[in-house]
């Protein structure tokens, strides 16, 4: 079996739904080129979404160590408890956001809805 190197990357959860804070994470090791190599194969290869979201969320299950996310009691209570592989399955925004952090792809910028500054200035900025 070849080794495995020990590297763990916190991700935060914050925000994946109300009331998620600072408390809720995940940590997952990275994908190997090896594993990157195979999921663009997959892609070039004309699979069906169905079996690309199913191919992501095994994918995800297999490089979840730990961590602390938000569910509820049997009282209808939120209360912060380990993450657990079924969890995976229970949230599409969930999965979706550790896949792109294990496979080191962060979304479009375009994408988000994070607003960006822009100049107030009526005077040309240039001088001659």
């Amino acid at each position: 079996m070849p080794r495995q190197l020990a590297i763990a990357k916190r991700v935060s959860l914050e925000g994946i739904a109300d009331g998620w804070t600072t408390d809720c994470y995940a940590l997952v090791s990275p994908a190997t080129y090896a594993e990157y190599i195979t999921f663009s194969d997959l892609q070039s290869e004309g699979k069906t979404n169905s079996e690309l979201l199913q191919f992501q969320m095994d994918f995800v299950k297999k490089h979840l160590i730990s961590g602390k996310v938000n569910v509820l009691t049997d009282a209808g209570k939120t209360e912060l408890d380990d993450i657990q592989p079924e969890d995976i399955d229970a949230s599409k925004d969930l999965c979706d956001k550790l896949f792109a952090e294990i496979v080191g792809v962060s979304p479009d910028p375009k994408d988000t809805s994070t607003p960006t500054g822009s100049s107030s200035t009526s005077e040309p900025t240039t001088t001659l």
